[in-house]
């Protein structure tokens, strides 16, 4: 086992004085049940899609993916 250290160097979709909104693509499968009528949990693989701007100050995708857990409590 180990640690990965991943490092975007610009987050956003513009550079300097030229950052805008970025549209992507956001998709999830996955499973949820219901533990009464308050709270409930789900499994979910979740794959996000979106434009950043790489060292040449181009626009290319950046993807994350992966397991996604969680829990929602109703009020």
């Amino acid at each position: 086992g180990g640690v990965v250290d991943y490092t975007l160097n610009n987050r956003s979709s513009g550079t300097g004085d030229d950052i805008y909104p970025a549209v992507g693509f956001d998709m999830n499968v996955g499973y949820q049940y219901s533990f009464g009528k308050k709270v409930s949990g789900h499994m979910r693989y979740r794959t996000q899609v979106f434009p950043v701007v790489n060292d040449d100050a181009e626009l290319e995708p950046g993807v994350i993916h992966g397991p996604e857990l969680g829990i929602t409590f109703r009020f």
